[in-house]
């Protein structure tokens, strides 16, 4: 459920809806939860406070003291009858969402409003939880001004719901959300041209070494962005695999998809068939099944969102950047997970790593913090605010889900490295690692996977490929060495198992294979 952050004074309609709608549930005397609160007794079984009594005075006639005079009672007012009672406390309910709709469309955010945005997303929320809470009774007529308020409201904040295949459709929202497939997960890929290469080694990765059989969806921005013969050789790559085109699902008018990929990716997670998303970058490289994440992560089972960090490195060189972030998180108490981002409280560059995100779009909080990604990646708010202060799609996912109060879970380390013993030691160095790739693992500590594509380094050479031998994690970030790799240092290297080492041997050989399919095709 949703907890509504204290609000400032020009959102105060929306504190008295909240009253309201407590109001409702309070005299109803239901067996209701809602957001934080839970049904508590009506005011019929409280005590009444009794009536004070006057001082006595004396009486003009006789010089001795008189009772005191109590006041008479009021006559009762007329009941209204249960029912009838109830429904006029619906429509003063129905009249304040009415007024904050009517608010909202008639004083859009500017595309600085990252919190305000949070804090409408929030109230939404609320209104989507009245409307489930009290389905049992509304009657259709309420139910449809509802809902028509929902929809008004979330068009207003966010135009991109509208579905350009159906421009009459009044419930863009709705059907949206009835869209995702009860029940379902899958994996979500963004790509276009120039990504396409590693997006089918991603997915040979995942479906024919690790034989994961999770269905997938490869989500582009356009034709342009992945033509027709892309296409089909995507769907040929393994069974259960299709190609979902996001501008025909939601309005590209304010997006421009294929001016960008790193905005493609919360909305391929938003336009996806599944229920439960895990969201892969074309450079991802997996050790384990992804379905293993959703299986058994408590972490996720329990909140619905699993983010990764970054590497800690660059500490003190994103000053603007950090002052942002902190001045959109100033109107908030401190959550749980912002208290342990070491990138956020140390000055660290960057917080998140977005090459892996898992989202569960059934529970309504985690829509809504995916909801805010998507807005922070619309054209003019990622030109002028979201990729000017963050390095892409990278921390609009942990800063969305806090603005909008969202409940997530971190990894419990920072990004490691997968890749070499430092051989060019008088001796190798067993405390230190180098390699051009962001490692992670899950609850266990086992590496799960790491971004930064097979290739040694693609920054330096587009066709080199080697299996690693090392992995370290919770080691001091040592920047750029000889070779353009990274490096890491301060514990001891882990040696990949091997069975780990075959995961990446055969992923490497697929690789390699794919390239010289992939020839005809132009990647750029």
């Amino acid at each position: 459920m949703l907890i509504l952050a204290p609000l400032r004074s020009r959102f105060a309609i929306a504190v008295i809806l909240w009253l309201s709608i407590l109001l409702l549930i309070w005299h109803r005397g239901a067996s209701l939860q809602f957001g934080p609160w839970k049904h508590q007794p009506g005011p019929s079984t409280l005590k009444q406070a009794p009536a004070q009594s006057q001082p006595s005075q004396p009486d003009n006639r006789t010089g001795a003291k008189s009772e005191p005079k109590r006041p008479s009672p009021p006559p009762p007012a007329p009941k209204k009858p249960p029912a009838a009672a109830a429904s006029a406390e619906i429509e003063q309910l129905l009249s304040s969402i009415s007024k904050t709709t009517s608010y909202f469309v008639n004083d859009p955010l500017p595309p600085s409003h990252f919190n305000k945005m949070g804090e409408r997303l929030q109230i939404l929320g609320s209104w989507i939880e009245a409307r489930e809470a009290l389905s049992g009774t509304l009657t259709t007529s309420q139910k449809e001004k509802l809902v028509d308020q929902i929809e008004r409201t979330t068009i207003s904040l966010l135009p991109f719901v509208r579905n350009p295949s159906l421009p009459k459709e009044t419930r863009p929202f709705d059907n949206l959300r009835r869209s995702f497939n009860k029940g379902s997960r899958g994996i979500v890929i963004a790509s276009n041209k120039k990504s396409f290469r590693f997006a089918c080694h991603v997915i040979h990765n995942i479906r024919n070494v690790l034989k994961s059989d999770l269905p997938i969806e490869v989500v582009h921005g356009g034709e342009n962005d992945l033509p027709p013969s892309y296409r089909k050789f995507a769907v040929g790559l393994g069974t259960n695999i299709t190609t979902v085109e996001a501008k025909k699902i939601v309005d590209d008018k304010h997006l421009e998809l294929e001016k960008s990929l790193s905005a493609v990716k919360p909305f391929a997670a938003l336009v996806s068939s599944f229920e439960q998303v895990v969201l892969v970058d074309a450079e991802s490289v997996f050790l384990q099944k992804p379905e293993a994440i959703l299986d058994t992560h408590t972490g996720y089972k329990s909140t619905g969102a699993l983010f990764f960090h970054d590497h800690l490195y660059g500490k003190g060189d994103k000053k603007e950047r950090h002052a942002w972030w902190r001045k959109c998180l100033s109107y908030y108490e401190t959550t749980s997970t912002l208290s342990r981002c070491r990138a956020f409280n140390q000055g660290f560059a960057e917080e998140a790593d977005s090459g892996l995100v898992i989202v569960d779009k059934s529970r309504l909080s985690t829509l809504l913090g995916l909801l805010h990604a998507c807005w922070q990646s619309m054209r003019r708010v990622r030109a002028e605010w979201t990729y000017t202060m963050n390095d892409g799609d990278k921390d609009i996912w942990w800063f969305g889900f806090e603005l909008t109060r969202t409940k997530f879970t971190w990894e419990n380390h920072y990004a490691g490295v997968v890749g070499w013993t430092d051989q060019n030691a008088d001796q190798i160095n067993h405390t230190k690692v180098i390699g051009s790739t962001t490692a992670h693992t899950d609850e266990s500590d086992k590496l799960l996977w790491y971004s930064g594509t097979l290739l040694v380094n693609k920054a330096v050479n587009a066709t080199l490929y080697e299996t690693p031998t090392h992995w370290m994690i919770d080691g001091d970030w040592q920047g750029a060495v000889e070779g353009g790799h990274a490096s890491i240092a301060g514990k001891d290297a882990i040696d990949l198992t091997p069975d780990e080492q075959k995961v990446l041997r055969e992923s490497i050989e697929g690789a390699e294979q794919l390239n010289v399919r992939l020839q005809k095709f132009t990647l750029s």
